[in-house]
């Protein structure tokens, strides 16, 4: 039989279990919000992105290599709520996948160029974010450090090769808002899940966050490189359907390209 104390007791410790989860709820976001809910951008990559790998290469145009889900061939992960109009929070790129859009020139022979993070600095590809705006959606500030390794892979002739590479890259005043636009990538998660970029069980005072559904975001380095990017997409079935036989075909040749 559980005596007054005893039910007391428990009355206690289920309040204090209730206090926790509020707290850890509020985790990295101050004075009950208005606040943005910790998760992951899945980005796809637009013309206009580019690197300038200096003499003897020079700049070299990129499109999207994708490596899922759907379309997305960048991601970053923003590792704490934000305060909208707060200050700054953790966030680190975790994949990144492009392609040049045409082969390079290199010493008279020609190569595709594949470029993802480097696997000896993926721990070093962070940086910060700051959201402005109000629940309904603003602009956000943004920088971060990218170790990278292009992989130069001959067409025809020539020698494959290897560039590891870093570079700072900054954004301010890109849009965000707070629901998805047309056939964005949806990843559905309970609130405080890190991959979900929708989440379940938002309290009153959060919102998920859509980088560059307005319009796309570019990140820059002072001329060195643009990276521009918009949500990732996903294919609406008919176009799935459309594709048959060739898509699958598409599919093999880039998966191909990339592994020589």
């Amino acid at each position: 039989m559980i005596t007054r104390l005893q039910r007391w007791s428990l009355l206690v410790g289920l309040a204090v279990l209730a206090l926790g989860a509020s707290a850890s709820a509020q985790q990295g976001c101050a004075n009950g919000g208005p606040c943005v809910a910790l998760g992951t951008d899945y980005l796809q990559t637009q013309p206009g992105s580019n690197f300038n790998f200096g003499p003897g290469i020079g700049v070299v145009n990129f499109m999207g290599l994708p490596i899922g889900p759907a379309a997305t061939d960048t991601k970053v992960q923003r590792h704490a709520d934000a305060n909208i109009n707060g200050g700054f929070i953790p966030i680190q790129i975790v994949a990144l996948s492009m392609e040049s859009t045409a082969p390079v020139n290199v010493g008279g022979s020609f190569f595709d160029v594949f470029v993802t993070l480097d696997p000896a600095n993926l721990g070093n590809d962070i940086g910060q974010m700051q959201i402005n705006g109000s629940l309904g959606g603003g602009t956000f500030t943004s920088f971060f450090d990218v170790f990278f390794d292009a992989h130069f892979a001959p067409v025809s002739t020539g020698q494959p090769f290897d560039v590891f590479s870093s570079i700072a890259l900054s954004n301010g005043g890109s849009s965000w808002s707070p629901t998805p636009p047309p056939s964005a990538v949806i990843v559905t998660g309970p609130f405080g899940e890190q991959n979900a970029n929708t989440h379940t069980g938002l309290p009153a005072n959060f919102v998920d966050f859509f980088p560059c559904s307005v319009a796309p975001c570019t990140e820059d380095s002072s001329g060195q490189a643009h990276h521009v990017v918009s949500p990732a997409t996903t294919p609406e079935p008919s176009t799935l359907l459309l594709l048959g036989p060739a898509g699958l075909g598409l599919l093999w040749k880039l998966r191909a390209r990339r592994a020589r």
